[in-house]
């Protein structure tokens, strides 16, 4: 009897166990729809297992992701991982960097407009207060003017992909990124099947015509060396209000050689009145972005000379995101800003490289002036009395 009892007993932890493994196969297959997940994303306290997803997040909130392998515990030692947030591209469109075009989908990493920190076991995102495709890409082409069209938003409401991999490349997931400026913060896992989040709130946020729409100077042109600059201007305006500002310029060597007004999502044509050294307009319909464009005169006992580059080693310009004035006057400091793309989404036999040298030439007799250092960043030099090249020595990784 005894015997018997215990056979049972083993027979029903065996099927327990069974049980259990069947319920983590469930639960790390998707209902046994995908392949077993080593890996996972958390987010809100919520695990994403499917391989695409969707996620509304909210301009100026910081959001927390969390990442972790299945069999882990708190003994184990942590396993890295990969994060990065490139284009998602359901309509793709042309955009132009002080015009000239390029296309969305072959942009590469856009990361850096997110303030991504990754960390151990997590990574954070912050969206910026003002956040939308054309304030993304103009932080990654730093100083530079970019235009987006109109209605690439509205043809693509997901137009950023956030991409997280397990340490080995096995385990992918695509979380799809749509920005909105209302108190809505969902995500929705495999759509058809399962939905987290949405946030009910007891009074619904005012909408732009109640609280005004906002207003983002610019500047742009010749301004790289230009600081003794400041503007007094409203930042928020309610449709039909009048906007003034003034632009107040401590170097008499730069003056305003332009202005526009781009509205966001529209192609509304907006104009800007002078009166007096105050400039004005007549706030649309939308957010709005006042480009400032400035132009330098160097005095006429100086002389400006141009500043070009090049490579050298596996790689090419293509690579390199430059941030750097195309001419100075000798004795005058130039910051140079350098950073490298990871164009693996844009070419397929693309393959990292690393600068191990960026040197300052004479253009004229290739003779080195200055070795100013190796890596990405911000370097300075002094302009000589000469046009020069500044040399990016590229070397694959």
């Amino acid at each position: 009897m005894g015997k018997t009892i215990a056979k049972i007993v083993a027979y029903v932890l065996v099927a327990l166990a069974l049980v259990a493994v069947v319920g983590l196969i469930y639960k790390y297959t998707n209902g046994f729809n995908e392949d077993f997940k080593t890996f996972y994303v958390e987010y809100n306290g919520k695990q994403i297992l499917t391989a695409d997803n969707k996620l509304t997040l909210e301009n100026d909130e910081t959001y927390t992701f969390n990442v972790k392998y299945t069999f882990d515990n708190e003994k184990t030692e942590p396993k890295d991982y990969k994060v990065k947030i490139i284009p998602n591209v359901e309509r793709d469109f042309d955009y132009t960097v002080n015009g000239e075009k390029y296309l969305y989908s072959k942009t590469g990493e856009i990361t850096a407009a997110f303030n991504l920190k990754k960390e151990q076991a997590q990574f954070l995102i912050t969206i910026p207060a003002r956040f939308n495709l054309q304030t993304a890409l103009q932080s990654i082409y730093s100083g530079k003017n970019v235009s987006v069209p109109s209605d690439a938003e509205t043809n693509n409401p997901y137009p950023y992909r956030l991409v997280v991999a397990s340490y080995n490349g096995k385990v992918t997931y695509n979380i799809d990124l749509k920005i909105v400026d209302a108190g809505i913060k969902d995500i929705t896992l495999n759509p058809d099947k399962i939905y987290f989040g949405g946030e009910n709130k007891n009074e619904a946020p005012a909408t732009p015509t109640e609280r005004g729409y906002n207003i983002e100077y610019l500047f742009s042109g010749d301004a790289t060396n230009l600081s003794d600059l400041s503007l007094e201007g409203a930042t928020q305006a309610k449709a039909g209000e009048i906007v003034s500002y003034k632009i107040i310029i401590g170097d008499s060597n730069y003056s305003i050689s332009g202005m526009r007004i781009s509205v966001m999502n529209s192609t509304e044509i907006v104009e800007i009145i002078e009166t007096n050294g105050v400039y004005s307009f007549t706030m649309p319909q939308g957010n709005v972005y006042v480009w400032i464009y400035f132009e330098y005169t160097s005095p006429q006992d100086k002389t400006m000379y141009a500043i070009e580059y090049d490579t050298l080693g596996n790689g090419s310009l293509l690579s390199i995101d430059l941030d750097c004035p195309d001419k100075a006057v000798a004795g005058e400091t130039v910051t140079l800003t350098v950073r490298l793309k990871d164009l693996s989404d844009a070419f397929d036999d693309y393959y990292p490289v690393e600068i191990t040298h960026i040197v300052l030439n004479d253009m004229e007799t290739g003779e080195e002036i200055s070795d100013l250092g190796a890596g990405e960043g911000s370097f300075t030099f002094t302009m000589p009395e000469t046009p020069v090249t500044i040399m990016f020595y590229l070397m694959r990784i």
